[in-house]
């Protein structure tokens, strides 16, 4: 082996280069060496010429040797003779210099050194040694003041929980209300708006601005100058803003009538720099309102001519009794007012036969004057129902003498119904005795079906003329309660139209509309009588399913639900095909209260939806499990943010050409004991669910841009620091603001950071998550495309996303024998580097995938093999 050795590659290496034999003692103990080969570098770093030492031993080249401080004859019998390694610096008193010597033996007797002459860098670390103690007096003031930050970010990181829930919440009340907020930045002119506004206003949501021209050509013309008004009186005065006006949508043109109420939002100068709103959609209210008013009118015309007529009756009917002389001019007027009047009017004697009608009566019953006189209420309204309920009150009136109100409805041969309200009262002579009645009829038909529309929007849905969220719970409460009674079981379920969205996205949301009225329809002809469809919001659908017997009488029903959903509807000559995931609950096994068990059964849904969709799920103990497992997750993240035990970890990124360290990848890590059996990706889950990512996100962002700040100080200048990002982080407002403001208060330029996206970060919103990636970018920031290949891998992601890095997954590094995967590997680093992007390896774990990937030029490489994921303490011993 030692006559192996390349005398080429030695001569030009640019390390010092020497091979030595060990010399020792009869016992065995190393006691000098001699030098075999030398290169170069070696005499440059040593001043030692080869013709002077090759051949020599060590003490007679450099007398005292043995008495350095360092024995490096002692050291170097252990490399050479016990098959040994070491890499250790060492400076040597005799050459007065620093050395990094990584020695090992080729053959047994023989051992190589391989070194650098580091004095130079050692004497650099002595002064920043030194301008380190100049700092330390710094960092205890900065302690102090690190302190207070701490306590002020606990009480951050408490508020941003509260904000998430309160978000959260105020998503589900806009989508229940049909309420939407927006903010007007006074600056851009441009407005941001929550989904619900879109939606009302027709717009497309592309992004989440909206130009407050387009805002404006929505309203509609003739109240635009009130709304211009109440805007410059805001923002001139600081007056109320609180305006009702109409829109013209802007899909299908539709007039809509909306409530906007706003408040400005001054800087610390006192200067207007946002208006800040809500809208709702009042549309329906409105016209009900309209209608219920104009009902109101007639109702109140009517009923103030009533009491004018009864009035003026009531006096003449006195007349007449005490003015016998003047009855021809009483009964005159009276016929004259009775004819004109707008409600049945006639009489009847004590046997109930008419003695006087109105015009009014004869025109409704369609018979002269002389056709009704004389005959019974019997022989003229042939309905026997209303007859008997009519004779009934006649005798209770002349029994009682007391007047008589009640409703009455009656069939016209229109085969429409009208509502009267029925007013009998008695008549009575001179001396107080009862001759017979007096009876008013007045139409309240109009009122009647204005209370039922009422009814009808507060218990039912609009659209599909369902029974709404509140009816359903109302008739679940019922059913409760009757099954707690009769010890029977009841099921709930939860039907959610798998991929809706892209109906209303490619037809137009008239399509999906009609989609949800024909689905309705289908799904109530399949179900029982006993069964109550409700719809509870958008394409989501709940069933109640009382008196079951046993399970297979909810899975018949459900198969045979599904089959309904799945049969092709054509909508605006388009066939549509879609399918539905159902989650089912069952009283009392799953659940004892109505919140419990809708709140099972929706979870049993996404449960569906999260196994591949068109499939029902039953509230099952792994589930329970699974939900139990995510509440004890939350609640150790909680319990985490709160005590400060979460941490990170970081793994070097190395460059395969030059070894240069090009940057260092943040990992999350638990520090909670009953952590180590979750995994990370389980948090990040949970996280990302409960809203708790976004103060996790911060303070990673936070830490990671620390530690990048402190090695460009210390040690590791120019490295970039990698930080992996979530969708739900990419989504909130102001989250390009909030990176801003941590490089800026780090003092980090953003060109250090790198924020590491996977494709399913942007499969639901590309155009949305294009324009945050390009605000990003334009600041700055670094973007890499993390685990490409793995997911939703589209050409057209890379053509038009702002990428400066392309992450190859660890899955198409693991088998390189496989032709088929080194095939689809090699493709995809020529791809990135076509379009000059970084080429980032993960997962590297050996020597074969580095030897694999050194062919393909300048790789950027990580994995186990070079660094495992290092604390902050360990990254800075290193």
């Amino acid at each position: 082996m030692i006559n192996n050795l390349n005398d080429s590659i030695i001569e030009n290496m640019l390390n010092g280069f020497a091979l030595h034999r060990i010399i020792t003692n009869k016992n065995g103990r190393a006691i000098d060496y001699e030098y075999i080969k030398i290169n170069a570098a070696f005499e440059k770093m040593t001043g030692l010429n080869r013709a002077n030492i090759i051949g020599q031993r060590v003490t007679k080249i450099i007398p005292g040797i043995e008495y350095d401080q360092f024995n490096w004859i002692e050291e170097y019998g252990k490399v050479a003779l016990n098959d040994a390694k070491m890499t250790f610096e060492q400076y040597s008193e005799v050459l007065n210099k620093w050395y990094l010597i990584n020695a090992y033996s080729p053959q047994k007797g023989y051992f190589i050194t391989i070194f650098n002459d580091i004095t130079d860098l050692k004497n650099k670390e002595r002064e920043l040694e030194k301008r380190n103690e100049e700092l330390t007096a710094y960092n205890e003031e900065l302690i102090a003041i690190e302190e207070e930050l701490r306590q002020q970010m606990e009480e951050l990181y408490l508020n941003q929980q509260l904000l998430a829930q309160s978000e959260q919440r105020l998503t589900a009340a806009q989508r229940i209300a049909h309420v939407g907020n927006w903010e007007i930045d006074l600056n851009t002119n441009t407005i941001w708006a929550s989904e619900e506004v879109f939606r009302i206003y027709g717009i497309p949501r592309l992004s989440p601005f909206i130009p407050l021209k387009q805002a404006q050509a929505i309203v509609h013309k003739e109240d635009r100058p009130m709304m211009d008004l109440a805007l410059k009186e805001l923002l001139e005065n600081g007056q109320k803003y609180d305006v009702e006006y109409r829109i013209i949508r802007y899909d299908d043109g539709a007039e809509r009538y909306i409530h906007s109420v706003a408040y400005l939002e001054c800087d610390e100068y006192g200067k207007p720099r946002k208006v800040i709103g809500v809208i709702q959609d009042i549309t329906e209210k409105k016209r009900a309102y309209i209608e219920l008013q104009n009902s109101h009118d007639k109702l109140t015309t009517l009923f103030e001519e009533l009491t004018a007529t009864e009035e003026e009756l009531r006096q003449q009917f006195d007349e007449l009794q005490l003015y016998k002389k003047q009855l021809e001019l009483s009964e005159q007027k009276y016929r004259t007012l009775v004819d004109n009047s707008r409600d049945l009017i006639y009489s009847c004697d004590l046997k109930g036969n008419f003695v006087a009608v109105n015009q009014k009566f004869c025109r409704f019953v369609g018979l002269e004057q002389h056709q009704i006189i004389g005959k019974k209420y019997k022989q003229i309204i042939k309905d026997a129902k209303i007859h008997k309920t009519w004779y009934n009150a006649f005798q209770e009136v002349l029994k009682t003498g007391q007047i008589y109100i009640m409703e009455t409805r009656k069939l016209l041969k229109t085969n429409e119904y009208m509502d009267f309200t029925v007013t009998m009262c008695p008549v009575f002579d001179s001396n107080n005795n009862i001759i017979g009645i007096t009876v008013t009829e007045h139409d309240i038909t109009e009122y009647k079906q204005n209370m039922d529309t009422i009814h009808q929007l507060a218990y039912y849905d609009s659209l599909t003329g369902l029974p709404n969220a509140v009816l359903f719970e109302d008739r679940l409460k019922i059913a409760i309660n009757l099954a707690k009674r009769t010890g029977e079981k009841l099921a709930l379920v939860f039907i959610d139209i798998d991929n809706f969205k892209k109906v209303n996205d490619t037809l137009g949301h008239l399509a999906g509309d009609a989609l949800l009225k024909e689905i309705s329809i289908q799904m109530s002809k399949s179900l029982r009588d006993c069964d109550t469809l409700a719809r509870r919001g958008g394409d989501e659908f709940t069933v109640l399913m009382p008196k079951i017997k046993k399970t297979q009488d909810i899975t018949n029903s459900l198969e045979h639900l599904q089959e309904v959903i799945k049969t092709p509807y054509v909508i605006k000559g388009h066939t549509i095909y879609v399918t539905s995931s159902m989650g089912v609950a069952i009283y009392p096994d799953d659940a004892q209260c109505i919140y419990e068990l809708l709140k099972n059964a929706d979870i049993a849904m996404y449960k569906a939806k999260e196994v591949g969709k068109n499939n029902y799920q039953f509230v099952s103990d792994k589930l329970k499990v699974e939900i139990k497992r995510k509440m004890e997750i939350e609640q150790m993240l909680r319990r985490a943010l709160e005590n400060n035990s979460l941490d990170l970890y970081y793994q070097p990124q190395i460059e395969l050409d030059s070894g240069r360290i090009r940057g260092i990848e943040a990992l999350l890590r638990w520090s909670e004991k009953c952590s180590q059996d979750i995994s990370t990706t389980d948090i990040i889950a949970v996280a990302e669910e409960t809203g708790l990512i976004v103060p996790i996100g911060e303070w990673v962002m936070k830490e990671a841009c620390r530690m990048l700040k402190k090695c460009h100080s210390c040690y590791l200048p120019g490295i970039i620091m990698s930080v992996n990002i979530s969708a739900f982080q990419l989504r909130q407002k102001g989250f390009v603001n909030s990176i801003m403001n941590i490089l800026k208060s780090i003092e980090l330029e953003p060109k250090y950071l790198e924020l590491e996206i996977t494709e399913s970060l942007f499969i639901d919103s590309f155009e949305e998550t294009l324009v945050m990636l390009d605000e990003l970018r334009n600041i700055g920031v670094k973007i890499s495309l993390d685990d490409f290949g793995t997911g939703y891998s589209s050409l057209s992601y890379l053509m038009k996303l702002p990428l400066d890095s392309l992450k190859i997954d660890r899955e198409f590094l693991q088998d390189l024998t496989n032709t088929k995967k080194e095939n689809i590997t090699s493709c995809i680093i020529s791809l990135g580097k076509k379009l000059d992007l970084d080429i980032i390896a993960e997962g590297i774990e050996t020597e074969e995938q580095i030897q694999y990937l050194k062919q393909f030029g300048n790789i950027i490489i990580q994995g186990y093999l070079l660094c495992k994921p290092m604390s902050e303490t360990d990254l800075i011993k290193k």
